[in-house]
C-alpha cells in the first residue's frame, strides 16, 4: 500500500486518489460523520416522533420552519388553556387548534378521520371531514371519551373537544343518519399518539 502525504490542497487528482481504494472512502465518511458529530449535527435528541428544540417540543410538520415560526419559542398566541385544564374543551374556542398538526389519519367511505395534536396545549382531539359530494351526518369522537356530531356539507367537518395525554385515537364517520354517541369501533380509528 502506498503512503501519500496530504498537502493540504483539494483537486481533482487529490479527490479521485482518496475515493480509489475502499478503505479510504469509509474512512473519509468516517471522518467526515466524526466532523459533524463534534460540530453538533448529530441526530435529533428524541428519535420517537418529535424532535426536541431547547426545552420545548417541536412537532415533525414544525421542525421545517423552526427559524421562520415565531410561535416555536413563544407558544400559540390566544391560547387560554394547557395540559389538563384543555380536557373536554373545544379546540377551536381555547385557541389549541392553531398550531395543531395531523398526527395519523384514516381514509376510508365517504370519511377522513385525523387525529390532531396541539404542541403549546400538549392536547390531542379528533377531526373528520366528509368527502362525500353530498350534506352527511358527521362525528368525531377522541375513543373512549368524547365526541362533536352534526351535520356536514361536502368537505366539512367535526372536532370532538380535546384531551390532555398520550395514547389516544381518533374515530369517526360520516353517514345518512346522525349518529350522537362515540364511535369506538377500530376499523373507523386511527393509529394510538
Amino acid at each position: 500500500m502506498k503512503v501519500e502525504r496530504f498537502d493540504g490542497r483539494l483537486n481533482m487528482s487529490t479527490l479521485v486518489s482518496l475515493f480509489a481504494d475502499s478503505r479510504k472512502v469509509r474512512l473519509v465518511v468516517f471522518a467526515l460523520m466524526l466532523v459533524l458529530f463534534i460540530l453538533g449535527a448529530g441526530a435529533p435528541e428524541d428519535a420517537g416522533g418529535v424532535f426536541q428544540k431547547g426545552y420545548k417540543s417541536v412537532s415533525h410538520s414544525h421542525f421545517t420552519n423552526i427559524l421562520s415560526d415565531p410561535e416555536i419559542n413563544t407558544g400559540a398566541q390566544g391560547v387560554n388553556c394547557s395540559g389538563s385544564a384543555c380536557n373536554n374543551t373545544d379546540p377551536g374556542t381555547t385557541g389549541c387548534n392553531v398550531d395543531a398538526a395531523t398526527i395519523h389519519r384514516k381514509v376510508f367511505t365517504n370519511t377522513k378521520v385525523q387525529l390532531r395534536f396541539s404542541d403549546t396545549c400538549q392536547t390531542r382531539w379528533s377531526k373528520t371531514i366528509n368527502k362525500a359530494s353530498i350534506n352527511f351526518y358527521g362525528n368525531a369522537t377522541l375513543r373512549y371519551y368524547y365526541y362533536g356530531a352534526v351535520y356536514l356539507g361536502p368537505g366539512y367537518s367535526v372536532y370532538s373537544n380535546q384531551r390532555f395525554g398520550m395514547g389516544y385515537q381518533a374515530c369517526g364517520k360520516v353517514g345518512a343518519s346522525p349518529m350522537n354517541y362515540l364511535i369506538n369501533d377500530t376499523d373507523k380509528c386511527t393509529a394510538v399518539y
